[in-house]
């Protein structure tokens, strides 16, 4: 398999840049849209929105380098948030079978899923523009 990019270290850290300014978006809108309350405050939920976001960057910038040329897109913004929608639709797919196992603990949110769905495009658009700048 061909890699998109040799330097690993260039792929990694736009994806952890990315996702915790994503991670740190995301709160911000999260706080706004009121989709779902916080649990904590908000030194707390800065560092584990951060940790989360650059966890889930990481995974779309390390697959976009290694599936650049089988993906469906030309342009790397493009494929970038079709990976990321991909990766939310895998996790929130895996999530809502939870509800189908457990009905009375686990229950699906509209409001969350489109959240989710809207900030994962976001995730997406972050990482191209920067992947645009630091990738070669």
């Amino acid at each position: 398999m061909r890699l998109y990019s040799n330097d690993w270290k260039k792929v990694l850290t736009v994806g952890m840049i990315a996702g915790v300014m994503w991670g740190w978006f995301a709160m911000l809108i999260n706080y706004f849209s009121g989709a779902f309350p916080f649990e904590a405050g908000l030194l707390h939920n800065m560092v584990s929105f951060g940790t989360g976001g650059a966890v889930f960057g990481i995974i779309v910038s390390g697959l976009m380098n290694l599936a650049f040329m089988r993906l469906p897109f030309k342009k790397p913004l493009s494929k970038l948030m079709f990976l990321s929608v991909s990766v939310w639709f895998l996790m929130w797919f895996s999530v809502s079978s939870l509800s189908l196992v457990v009905p009375e603990r686990y229950h699906m949110e509209i409001a969350q899923s489109l959240q989710g769905l809207l900030l994962s495009l976001m995730l997406g658009g972050l990482l191209g523009v920067l992947w645009n700048k630091k990738v070669a």
